[in-house]
């Protein structure tokens, strides 16, 4: 994941919208997609059926739920890398 040379195409759910959205929409759409999943997280009882359960990641295979939790945050550092690498570009004004 840390490894940006290797580009991966977004499923058409997580695609960027056509127009730039204002900062602090995205962070609101952030917080809450973030809080939500912490309400889920929090209202499991035997957090070891997240090590049983496993569904399909489109670069990486069967992945156990509890995979897919760990991999938000480097998913998270990779995108803040490539914002990082925008804002040092050229184009960017």
């Amino acid at each position: 994941m840390s490894d940006r040379s290797q580009k991966f195409e977004s499923p058409e759910i997580a695609k960027p919208f056509e127009d730039p959205l204002d900062v602090e929409i995205i962070l609101n759409f952030l917080t809450e997609s973030r809080e939500n999943l912490l309400n889920i997280l929090r209202a499991i009882d035997d957090k070891s059926i997240l090590s049983k359960k496993v569904s399909n990641h489109p670069a990486f295979g069967e992945l156990s739920l509890e995979q897919w939790i760990e991999l938000l945050y480097l998913h998270e550092q990779r995108h803040i890398e490539q914002i990082k690498d925008v804002k040092l570009s050229k184009s960017f004004g």
